[in-house]
C-alpha cells in the first residue's frame, strides 16, 4: 500500500494546522485515496523543537513512505537531512532559497520540491501594484 508521510512543524493541539492536515487528506479523498484503504498517512507533530523533528523525520524515513510532506522549514530540512532518497514536498516555506533549503525554486534538486508562501523578489512589484491603487 503506498505510504505518505507528513512532518509537520507544530503540536497536535494547534487547530489551525489540524486543519491544514485534514484539508490535504479531504484533497485526496476527492481523488479517491482513503486513508487506511489504498493508502496509508503518518501524520507527525513534533512542534518547533529541532531535536524533536529530527527524530520524528528519523523514524518517518524509517517507515519508508514513498512520499514525504513538510510543513516548515524546520521539518523540512529534518528530512532532508533523513533522506536523499524518499521525495520530499515542502508547503509553506517564507524562503527555501534564503534559508538554503534549495538552490533555486525552478530546478530545487535532489529530492526535495515545494511551493513557497511568496517570492521575496515579488515584493517591489506589490509595492508598485499598492502605489498605482492608492497613489496618495
Amino acid at each position: 500500500m503506498p505510504a505518505v508521510g507528513v512532518l509537520t512543524g507544530n503540536v497536535a493541539g494547534d487547530p489551525g494546522a489540524q486543519m491544514r492536515v485534514d484539508a490535504f487528506q479531504q484533497g485526496l479523498t476527492d481523488r479517491g485515496w482513503i486513508a487506511n484503504q489504498n493508502y496509508r498517512l503518518e501524520v507527525r507533530w513534533p512542534g518547533p523543537d529541532p531535536a524533536r523533528q529530527k527524530l520524528e523525520a528519523l523514524e518517518l524515513v524509517a517507515a519508508a513512505p514513498d512520499v514525504l510532506l513538510s510543513t516548515s522549514t524546520g521539518s523540512t530540512r529534518a528530512l532532508r537531512d533523513a533522506t536523499q532518497r524518499i521525495p520530499i514536498v515542502f508547503v509553506g516555506l517564507s524562503d527555501p532559497v534564503g534559508t538554503g533549503l534549495v538552490a533555486d525554486l525552478a530546478r530545487p534538486a535532489g529530492n526535495l520540491t515545494g511551493f513557497s508562501l511568496y517570492e521575496h523578489s515579488m515584493s517591489g512589484k506589490w509595492l508598485g501594484l499598492s502605489k498605482d491603487m492608492v497613489p496618495g
